[in-house]
């Protein structure tokens, strides 16, 4: 799934996600245009078919963006959950917690959704 901000819809205070499939030729056509979302997996490989860790990343580089306005990097010698240079932290230590359970570059250290979805965070009213 193309995970990114763009499609992400908020209806009745729930939030959904919707995929036209044009992202295909979005990728192929605006690669450096558009902010990119997908796990580094999804970007360096040739495979056609990924874990659902791929989505995870997604959804921990969307929390990002929405926290410090800007994507995460995803260098595998750099911690992509830290702010980035000149910014401070986000507040919620809860919320840096999600972020460096999704944002692990390597996929065996990325957190499943099953745990995501338990987290704190996600459970609080």
């Amino acid at each position: 799934m193309d995970l990114k901000p763009q499609n992400i819809v908020h209806v009745d205070n729930i939030l959904k996600v919707c995929d036209f499939g044009l992202s295909k030729y979005e990728f192929e056509s605006k690669y450096d245009e558009t902010p990119n979302f997908s796990a580094p997996e999804v970007l360096t490989s040739q495979e056609q078919h990924y874990q659902p860790q791929a989505d995870i990343w997604s959804i921990g580089a969307i929390l990002y963006y929405m926290a410090y306005g800007k994507q995460p990097n995803w260098n595998p010698e750099n911690r992509a959950w830290e702010p980035p240079y000149g910014h401070q932290p986000v507040q919620d230590p809860l919320v840096r917690d999600l972020l460096m359970k999704a944002l692990q570059y390597y996929l065996e250290d990325r957190s499943v959704l099953e745990i995501l979805k338990h987290h704190p965070y996600t459970t609080r009213p």
